[in-house]
């Protein structure tokens, strides 16, 4: 979610902003959820970024305009990626019912962002093509 807020904020393109306000609603949610399970079950919530996504927001907040909407996008597409697999470990080889639950509950949502984040890249990268001003052998032809 901490990512979804600074996007919110630093996004230059649209689309992007759009994402990072979808993030905010949809994470928001689920780690309400998610915290209240993990209490239940015995286990803390983190309480703060780990090491690499302390360097990633870093990186973020000194990256503007359509650097920042890449990088921003990219993370996303990368952890949405390694969400999607781990709540498909915790479907098929998790011991707690209800955390098997969550996951199989969760995972349409993680699979939908990531497939907007994949959408959202490659229009981006569609956009830069077209930005690129033709060769001169490409405009000889």
């Amino acid at each position: 979610m901490e990512f979804g807020k600074l996007a919110a904020q630093k996004a230059s393109g649209r689309a992007v902003k759009e994402f990072a306000e979808h993030m905010i609603r949809d994470h928001s949610a689920a780690n309400d959820r998610l915290a209240a399970l993990v209490r239940t079950v015995g286990i803390a919530p983190p309480d703060r970024l780990d090491e690499e996504h302390k360097a990633m927001h870093v990186r973020l907040q000194q990256s503007d305009g359509a650097q920042f909407d890449h990088a921003y996008i990219q993370g996303q597409i990368i952890e949405h990626q390694k969400a999607a697999q781990l709540l498909q470990y915790e479907i098929g080889s998790g011991e707690n019912a209800e955390l098997k639950d969550f996951a199989s509950d969760i995972l349409p949502t993680v699979l939908g962002h990531l497939r907007m984040a994949q959408a959202i890249a490659m229009e981006m990268a569609q956009q830069a093509q077209a930005d690129v001003p033709p060769t001169d052998r490409e405009k000889r032809k």
